[in-house]
């Protein structure tokens, strides 16, 4: 997910030209929404800070073996912090993404370790990508789903009215937009 869900390097990158659409989330709604299994953070893209949010787990993992060592015995406290170990980077690497990414303000739901496994498989421009599906059930006042962006295409209006007709079809009470971006083929 981006900050900003109308770039265009974004479009780029994540849909074939003239067939792209953007979900915008209410960041609110969709932490209470996800809350119980999942994180929403920001990625980090400068060096200085990747290393302190390392650093600082390597910091918290040494310091549950010293926590546990004056009553378990050195292979407890060892398995112990291990555990730590992996559970704390299962929530920090996927954040982590190199600074020329940092023009895409992405933010990540990331699950809590081993609360979901991978349901099925996604093909990407040069490999399969796992993913976890997600159920999401539309009524109700607390959507997280706050708008449809249609990407930009060579018959932007027709696209818009039937995204509109498509949301109204699913009982979804979002705005849709057209992207600000123009269409070239590119």
């Amino acid at each position: 997910m981006s900050a900003d869900g109308d770039q265009l390097s974004q479009w780029r990158a994540y849909c074939r030209p003239a067939d792209g659409y953007a979900i915008g989330f209410d960041s609110l709604a969709l932490r209470k929404a996800v809350e119980s299994h999942w994180f929403l953070l920001p990625c980090e893209y400068e060096e200085g800070a990747q290393i302190q949010v390392v650093e600082k787990l390597l910091d918290e993992v040494e310091a549950d073996f010293y926590r546990n060592r004056p009553t378990a015995t050195l292979d407890t406290c060892t398995a112990g912090a291990s555990g730590y170990f992996l559970i704390a980077f299962h929530m920090v690497a996927p954040i982590l993404k190199h600074r020329a990414f940092r023009d895409e303000q992405e933010w990540r739901l990331v699950t809590k370790p081993f609360a979901h496994s991978v349901t099925g498989h996604r093909p990407a421009s040069t490999m399969l990508v796992p993913f976890v599906a997600c159920t999401y059930a539309p009524d109700g006042p607390s959507s997280p789903i706050s708008e449809i962006v249609v990407g930009p295409s060579p018959h932007s209006d027709l696209e818009h009215r039937a995204v509109a007709s498509m949301r109204k079809q699913l009982g979804l009470k979002v705005a849709v937009r057209s992207s600000r971006i123009p269409y070239r083929p590119w």
